[in-house]
């Protein structure tokens, strides 16, 4: 197994298999705490008897959206590119881009933080 540490995220190649851990704090729903759920959970969509409103704007609602679909979109990416070069032998050449690649994970978790 190759074990290859980038910042916040972890990927692991064993025999065809590529699976990354990502080690980010995402922001999850105030209701299920889960950081997939899009504001569909039963919890988040009960109508409040008392009036009370509910614990998160849109704004809020949308920016946690938007920031977890990013960190998806970086996940993925990752993913696809120790695939492609481990699916055609090329796994050797990560050692050497990781470095670059580190940087670049860098700043672009730095773009999304900063939106």
């Amino acid at each position: 197994m190759k074990v290859i540490e980038l910042p916040n995220f972890t990927v692991t190649i064993e025999n065809d298999k590529v699976n990354i851990t990502s080690h980010m704090e995402r922001p999850v729903c105030p209701f299920c705490n889960e950081h997939s759920c899009y504001y569909n959970c039963d919890q988040s969509t009960a109508e409040f008897e008392d009036g009370s409103s509910k614990p998160e704007s849109e704004e809020e609602v949308a920016e946690r959206i938007l920031t977890n679909a990013q960190i998806d979109v970086v996940e993925s990416f990752i993913l696809a590119l120790v695939n492609s070069l481990h699916k055609h032998g090329n796994s050797f050449i990560f050692d050497s881009l990781k470095e670059p690649l580190s940087e670049a994970i860098l700043t672009v978790l730095d773009a999304i933080d900063n939106n």
